[in-house]
Formats: structure tokens, C-alpha cells, sequence
């Protein structure tokens, strides 16, 4: 009988507080591609994993802190290339990129029911990166695949723009899917910058699907 009783307290607890002090932990998977010089569309899908902390879900405006650790993909067998035989240069036609992003995000919830709700998101944040050939060899090193004098970092600025819905269940779990361009500011993503033939920088477009638990603090 306390037991029971014990639980209805839990349970009355759980409800009363959920709409002022509910944060939800996210807790998911990514899927993302790359667009650049050695792929001009976001066509090669690769997995990852996601997760968020998010505050004030309620309300009109909230914010949120994420994480993604994922991989980016590219190849292209006859790429067109800003360079002359004579140069020495031989820039790389594949590349795979491990990258951790982490950022924070702004949520504008167009859309606010009591348990749906649509959102836009804007945010600023930073990736570290790390380019590597078809045997796993960091490309950062290897710079007679870029131009003379060409440097490749491993670090970029993200103003990450996200498109997203979230359902709240009754018990105050949730599911979440997001829609997030990362917009990276680097044209390094795949280690052509100069010599490559595609104006702009690199980007990376993700799906993010996601758990959501509820945290009362």
C-alpha cells in the first residue's frame, strides 16, 4: 500500500512540475553527407550518433546544447582540378572525415502545443575535423595533395540553421527529429580548397532522430 502510494506521489510530482521546470536529455542518431569538391550534391550517407541538452521546451524561444560525432564521405574519380602537370601537385580524389561538432542552438517554436511542438533553429559552434586517405592517413600532412603554401586546419566555425519537430508524451518522454545544415566555415572538409574546381566551402546536411528523456532540475 506505500509503495502504491509513493508512486502516486511520483506520479503527481512528474505531472505538476513538467510544464515550468521540464529539460529534455536527447539521445539519438545522426545520418549526414558532404557536399564539395569531391561531391556536389549531399548523396553519400553516413551514420553517426546525437545528442542534446534542452532547456525551457515550453516556451516560445529555447535553447539547447548539442553534440555530434559522426563521419563525412567523398569521392570522385574524374574531379576537374585547378592544376598543371608541371606543379607536382596531386590532390586527393576520396577522402573520409571523422568530426565531432558541438554547438549551441536557439529555438524559435513557430508551432507550441501542449505536447507538439515545430521549431527553427539558428546556432554557433565549432567542429574538429580530421580529412584521411583510402589507407586512413591523415591528408593535413600530406601537402603535395594542395596548393603551394596551403595549409589545412582541423578546426571550423559551424552556424548550424535546424528545422525540427519534438512530440511529448504523457508520461513526458518524447521523439524528436531535426533537420540541421551545419554551415561550416572551412573548405577543408575534404582537404581541396585552391585547387579545386567548386566555388564556396564545404558543408555537411544531417538527420538527427532522437530520444527524448526528461530531466527535472
Amino acid at each position: 500500500m506505500r509503495i502504491i502510494f509513493l508512486l502516486f506521489l511520483l506520479m503527481s510530482f512528474n505531472s505538476a512540475v513538467a510544464q515550468d521546470t521540464l529539460k529534455w536529455l536527447s539521445v539519438g542518431f545522426n545520418t549526414q553527407a558532404y557536399k564539395g569538391d569531391l561531391g556536389d550534391k549531399y548523396s553519400k550517407w553516413t551514420g553517426g550518433l546525437y545528442t542534446s541538452l534542452q532547456f525551457k521546451t515550453q516556451k516560445k524561444w529555447n535553447g539547447s546544447v548539442n553534440l555530434i560525432i559522426g563521419n563525412v564521405t567523398g569521392q570522385d574519380l574524374n574531379p576537374v582540378f585547378n592544376v598543371s602537370p608541371e606543379s607536382g601537385r596531386q590532390p586527393n580524389t576520396y577522402f573520409s572525415n571523422s568530426f565531432v561538432a558541438a554547438y549551441y542552438q536557439v529555438h524559435w517554436n513557430v508551432y507550441l502545443r501542449s505536447r507538439l511542438r515545430v521549431f527553427l533553429g539558428q546556432g554557433i559552434g565549432l567542429m574538429r575535423y580530421n580529412a584521411e586517405d583510402e589507407q586512413g592517413v591523415s591528408l593535413a600532412n600530406q601537402t603535395n595533395t594542395r596548393a603551394a603554401n596551403e595549409s589545412a586546419g582541423n578546426i571550423a566555425l559551424l552556424l548550424p540553421t535546424s528545422i525540427g519537430t519534438a512530440y511529448r508524451f504523457k508520461n513526458n518522454f518524447g521523439v524528436s527529429y531535426k533537420f540541421t545544415l551545419l554551415n561550416t566555415a572551412t573548405d577543408y572538409l575534404d582537404n581541396i580548397s585552391q585547387l579545386g574546381g567548386v566555388t564556396g566551402g564545404d558543408n555537411v546536411l544531417a538527420h538527427q532522430v532522437s530520444l527524448l528523456v526528461p530531466i527535472y532540475f
